[in-house]
């Protein structure tokens, strides 16, 4: 699924016992909006010196593959797809719509009433919980509408990351024009004060760290179109060579925490691989290498 061109990203805020509720104040207490993990509230730093940042690749050069760098000025990307054969595409589709990126399903899904959408969300229904974590947003609930996403993205959403991401991202725009508080935000997402990060470049960290872990989980051009966009519309600026290790710490560090989560929810090992005809399509390697590439920008440290 080609998605929408809105800016986004995040790195786990705040992750505690909440009960669930709506503007109807139906409530339920399920494990699926609980999470015994600890909360990660604050950005992970790169250790290194200025002089080694010298050497740090921007996104347009950094090897992550080196196809990576191409996909989104690749505009023959739209046309390849006319080349796959219809069985191909139905195998993409699929892909996509198991990872929570179908519009065909989240239309469904919006046609539902309150209580089917919680007794679906509370039964691990990854397309309820992003409708409703939606709902959440637009009734202030952010720590509620967050919980339900990382939930989502624990049960298989790659979607759920780009909405967290897209999330981390407006509230950057909100806080820079003045819409949100430093004391809200900082309350509502469970992020502490840092020596090193102001709260915008913390917002900003997460964000991209939220996209660029959607690689991890395999949708490696999903991650670099949201990049594009994030850059282009959101920070409209590319991101400093000096942030690039430290949104890559932290996007290794939001997939371990929803792969945590996701052990804590009884479910089966992440897939992390992508269909033959998506690797054909995008001209990446037939298997999913991005943890290696990302351990080998972070110099091994992964």
């Amino acid at each position: 699924m080609k998605k929408i061109l809105i800016p986004s990203f995040l790195l786990i805020g705040l992750i505690g016992a909440i009960s669930f509720q709506i503007s109807n104040k139906r409530t339920t207490n399920s494990a699926l909006f609980h999470s015994e993990s600890e909360p990660i509230s604050e950005i992970a730093t790169d250790n290194r010196s200025n002089d080694d940042y010298r050497n740090t690749l921007t996104l347009s050069e950094m090897a992550v593959p080196s196809e990576f760098k191409t996909l989104v000025e690749d505009k023959a990307s739209e046309n390849k797809f006319t080349r796959l054969t219809l069985a191909e595409r139905y195998e993409l589709a699929e892909w996509k719509a198991s990872r929570g990126s179908s519009l065909e399903q989240a239309e469904i899904y919006r046609s539902y009433d309150q209580e089917a959408l919680l007794a679906l969300a509370d039964q691990g229904d990854i397309y309820a919980l992003q409708e409703v974590s939606g709902e959440l947003m637009v009734n202030s609930q952010t720590s509620k509408a967050l919980e339900a996403l990382r939930n989502a993205a624990a049960l298989g959403s790659v979607e759920a990351l780009y909405m967290l991401g897209a999330i981390y991202s407006s509230t950057l725009d909100n806080l820079k024009k003045g819409h949100e508080t430093e004391e809200r935000i900082r309350k509502d997402f469970g992020i502490k004060q840092s020596k090193n990060f102001t709260l915008e470049k913390s917002l900003e960290i997460i964000a991209a760290a939220h996209y660029m872990a959607s690689a991890l989980r395999g949708d490696i051009f999903s991650a670099a179109t949201d990049i594009d966009v994030f850059q282009k519309h959101q920070l409209k600026r590319t991101i400093s060579k000096e942030d690039w290790p430290v949104i890559i710490k932290n996007a290794n560090a939001v997939y371990a925490s929803i792969d945590e989560r996701r052990e804590q929810l009884n479910a089966d090992e992440f897939d992390n691989s992508y269909p033959e005809p998506y690797a054909r399509l995008h001209e990446l390697p037939k298997e999913n290498n991005m943890a290696e590439k990302f351990c080998e920008l972070l110099d091994g440290v992964c």
